[in-house]
């Protein structure tokens, strides 16, 4: 992605939002927040259980994050690995 955020204008954009707008880290957490704050709202929770649910969700976007880094070294592990048995090793272990 190149440009700025749509959001503050300021950070390069390394997120996209559900709409297909570039943002940040920060404006894309910040958006999550709101979203999950806003569903609960709607749902008929409480002002306490949205706040709850939006501190949550901001810390929970970034997490996804690591897996994925995760899952690509492995997938890159076992591509650069031959064989049967050294391929099931790194499979099940590793």
């Amino acid at each position: 992605m190149t440009g700025t955020c749509e959001q503050c204008t300021d950070l390069p954009p390394t997120k996209v939002s559900p709409t297909g707008r570039p943002l940040c880290e920060a404006c894309f957490a910040q958006l999550t927040g709101l979203s999950a704050a806003g569903s609960t709202l709607a749902g008929g929770g409480d002002a306490s259980s949205a706040v709850g649910a939006g501190i949550a969700a901001t810390g929970f976007t970034s997490s996804m994050d690591v897996e994925g880094q995760h899952r690509d070294g492995q997938r890159a592990k076992l591509a650069a690995t031959e064989g049967f048995w050294a391929r099931l090793k790194v499979r099940v272990i590793g």
